[in-house]
Formats: C-alpha cells, sequence, structure tokens
C-alpha cells in the first residue's frame, strides 16, 4: 500500500470503485478541536484516538426515545473505532486542515453503506453515511446536524464525509 489515495468533501466516486483495495488514504477535511461533527468514511479506523488526538469521543447512534412533549430524542454509545460506510458523531481532540487532512496508512476501502435506523411509536429517525457527492447536490428534505446540536433542514449544498439524517413521523 505504497500508493495514497485523496478523499474530498466533494465526489469520491473514483476512490469507491476500487472497493476492496488497501492504499494510505488521505481525508482532506476540516475538523476544529473540541466541535461536534458528523462523519462516514469508506474505511475504518481501529483507534480514533490515534488519528483525531488523545480524548476524542466518538459517538454511534443507539437509540430513540420521546420525552414527556412527544419530543423524539437520540441516544448515542461512545465508541473508540469507526467502521467503514456507518455514520458516526465525533468531538475531535485536535485541529485539522483540509489542505493537509489527515491520512490512514493501509485501509482497505469500502463502498458498502450502513444507515442505521431506529423507531419509536410511529416515528423513524435514520442516520445515513454520505461518502460521495455530486456537483450542487442538495440536503433536500434531508436533516444535517449544526454546532448546536439541533437538526436542521434548510436545503443546503451537501458535503461527503459525513452523516445525514432522515426523519419520518406518524403524522407525515
Amino acid at each position: 500500500a505504497n500508493f495514497i489515495l485523496e478523499l474530498t468533501e466533494g465526489s469520491n466516486a473514483d476512490v469507491l470503485a476500487m472497493n476492496g483495495t488497501t492504499a494510505n488514504v488521505k481525508v482532506k477535511r476540516n475538523f476544529n478541536k473540541g466541535n461536534l461533527f458528523t462523519i462516514a468514511l469508506p474505511f475504518s479506523i481501529n483507534n480514533a484516538e490515534s488519528v483525531f488526538g488523545t480524548g476524542t469521543v466518538v459517538y454511534e447512534y443507539a437509540g430513540l426515545s420521546q420525552d414527556t412533549n412527544g419530543d423524539l430524542v437520540i441516544a448515542f454509545n461512545t465508541v473508540s473505532s469507526i467502521a467503514a460506510g456507518k455514520p458516526y458523531l465525533i468531538v475531535p481532540q485536535k485541529n485539522i486542515f483540509s489542505y493537509n487532512g489527515f491520512t490512514v496508512e493501509n485501509a482497505t476501502i469500502s463502498n458498502i453503506t450502513t444507515p442505521i435506523s431506529y423507531s419509536v411509536d410511529g416515528n423513524t429517525v435514520t442516520m445515513v453515511p454520505v461518502l460521495s457527492v455530486t456537483e450542487g447536490e442538495k440536503t433536500g428534505g434531508k436533516y444535517w446536524l449544526a454546532e448546536d446540536t439541533y437538526l436542521y433542514n434548510d436545503n443546503v449544498a451537501m458535503s461527503s464525509l459525513r452523516a445525514l439524517f432522515t426523519i419520518s413521523t406518524k403524522s407525515g
């Protein structure tokens, strides 16, 4: 695995076409220390702290409930690794700038995505990994996580290597 594959926040179709290939992978994306981000990668990272800094926390979608007001509450568990094609939240403990990004050696590319869904009382929330987007593609009815930890569904330009949420409610 001497060659380097580059992943960007746009189209990664060329890399995803190399399903099963093992290479050194450079991910060109910004991460700010201490902030919450969604993340989805087409390869696994066994130890997230080794890439994102000691104390980094990775969260996996683990359940859905309703509070006493009837609002949906999404639950997460902390995990230490990132599996290929699965969506996560991450709070990195170092700054990573997209022009440099980060590199993972001997990563095996997988183009398989695994959305995670939970339902409660006729409502379903799905966390969807986004590994590649086409130029000008919009979020279109999907929800994205903002820094305030709320979900928004404004129709904005979509970036890859992230996760979005879809919500279907019993009221439509």
